[in-house]
């Protein structure tokens, strides 16, 4: 997997701000359709264990209830690919890693085997820090080209987030 140098730039800005304000937040990050991804950016920087705590990937519902202790009904009434998800996997990492912000993906990749009949590239994001909320987008492209903009996505919305509670 090649990390795109621009998303891996943002890193940086988000940790040098997060240094620089000596604030010592730590995040943590839940991932479905991403795999890693997301946790693999963040990491790519050297002192990223000065702000990152952990990341889970939880792919399948079952990880989602297990590691995260994200509640049944969530994933019966809404389903794994929804604001709800997205916003119970942020606050569930946030509580289980005890962070300070939580950064959650969740979606389809691609359109080859969809989970309740929702399109290919559509994804939500969850991020829980002081409060939580949740943002839908819809990609275009392969499998590869969805789960890369998705974590650029993430990435921007951590970047927005960090900014606004460091004013």
């Amino acid at each position: 997997m090649q990390l795109d140098d621009a998303v891996i730039a943002q890193v940086r800005e988000i940790y040098d701000l997060l240094i620089t304000r000596n604030n010592n937040l730590l995040i943590s990050t839940a991932e479905s359709c991403t795999g890693g991804m997301l946790a693999a950016y963040i990491t790519s920087i050297s002192g990223a264990s000065k702000i990152f705590h952990s990341g889970f990937i939880v792919y399948s519902n079952v990880s989602k209830v297990k590691l995260l202790g994200l509640p049944q009904h969530i994933l019966s009434i809404y389903g794994s690919v929804s604001a709800e998800c997205a916003i119970a996997m942020a606050e569930n990492c946030k509580i289980v890693t005890k962070s300070d912000i939580a950064l959650s993906i969740t979606g389809n990749a691609d359109s080859s085997s969809i989970p309740e009949q929702k399109q290919g590239g559509l994804v939500y994001f969850g991020i829980c820090g002081t409060n939580s909320k949740s943002y839908k987008k819809n990609f275009n492209g392969d499998r590869h080209q969805v789960r890369s903009q998705a974590c650029q996505y993430a990435i921007e919305l951590l970047g927005d987030y960090v900014c606004n509670i460091l004013q």
